[in-house]
């Protein structure tokens, strides 16, 4: 049965990439799209249930609850990566959507998205924990700790706050509509982005994503840095490195979405910013620490098991 899974996980994400294949309908392109995010997760689920005897897909269906929770945290974190990156920023478009397609696809795409995100990073931390065995489990926390995550957490708030009252000014001196359907130096030649901002709010919601697992008496990436642990970090950089890869490339004949009016988009790769490589770990940072805040056993999985005197 899980090796079915395999099997058809390399399969889809093989067939999505006919995405290659000229005059491919942008339903197919979506359909293409599906493919690969299923394959990437029944092939993450393979490694994880073979080497770890665990399954997030198995947690999140359990109960209803648990498939909630974990909705409700994709939809929180697609407004968050949308919001900011896309309505705000104007780093990428969506150049075939219509406002009430993508209202439509919201949900079961951010939730398909996240998934493939979160399977992708445990089958390479339990592969990671296999070959290097680390430290499971933080029993005793250190002296400093208290006061370090609540001051992370206020800095946390600071730098939210003060990057959302930046990228709000700038947008509303721009004039610019929030769902723009092609390159926003069209509409505006003078458009600034606002990159710095939209960086300085990602360290505010981890920071303050990372105070809130340590008052929820959770582990979290900092903290098992702290306790020398690094799987989940090193996770995080060979995950996202080889998901940007392949999602990247899989979506470049198909153009679901574009990337625009990103700094030093000189240097580029497949005709993409090779920023846009360097920062996609951020997505894992954010959206791990979102899940591992928000929910309960069901991301039991993300970090070290949770026992904190």
């Amino acid at each position: 049965m899980h090796t079915r899974k395999l099997y058809l996980g390399f399969l889809s994400m093989f067939f999505s990439f006919a995405s290659f294949i000229p005059e491919v309908g942008v339903h197919n392109k979506l359909l293409l799209a599906a493919l690969f995010y299923v394959g990437v997760v029944f092939i993450s689920e393979w490694i994880t249930i073979h080497f770890a005897h665990k399954s997030l897909l198995q947690e999140i269906r359990k109960s209803w609850h648990n498939t909630f929770a974990f909705i409700l945290t994709t939809a929180v974190g697609g407004l968050l990566l949308d919001g900011v990156a896309k309505f705000l920023g104007k780093l990428w478009i969506y150049p075939d959507w219509t406002p009430i397609f993508y209202a439509a696809i919201f949900i079961p795409g951010f939730a398909a998205y996240w998934l493939a995100i979160c399977e992708s990073y445990l089958a390479v931390k339990v592969l990671l924990d296999k070959i290097t065995p680390g430290k499971r489990r933080v029993g005793k926390l250190h002296r400093y700790e208290r006061w370090f995550y609540s001051t992370l957490g206020m800095c946390g708030v600071i730098f939210s706050l003060l990057a959302t009252l930046l990228l709000l000014i700038d947008f509303f001196q721009q004039s610019l509509p929030l769902f723009v359907p092609d390159d926003v130096r069209v509409s505006a030649p003078s458009f600034q982005v606002a990159f710095t901002e939209v960086m300085l709010l990602f360290l505010g919601i981890w920071f303050f994503l990372e105070w809130l697992e340590y008052y929820r008496k959770k582990t979290s990436l900092i903290k098992d840095i702290v306790h020398h642990y690094y799987t989940p970090l090193i996770a995080i950089v060979l995950g996202s490195m080889i998901t940007s890869v392949f999602m990247e490339l899989q979506n470049v004949p198909a153009g679901l979405w574009r990337y625009t009016n990103w700094p030093l988009s000189d240097f580029a790769v497949l005709d993409m910013p090779i920023l846009i490589f360097i920062i996609w770990p951020l997505h894992y940072i954010t959206f791990l620490s979102l899940f591992r805040a928000m929910t309960n056993k069901e991301s039991a999985m993300i970090w070290q098991s949770d026992r904190i005197a």
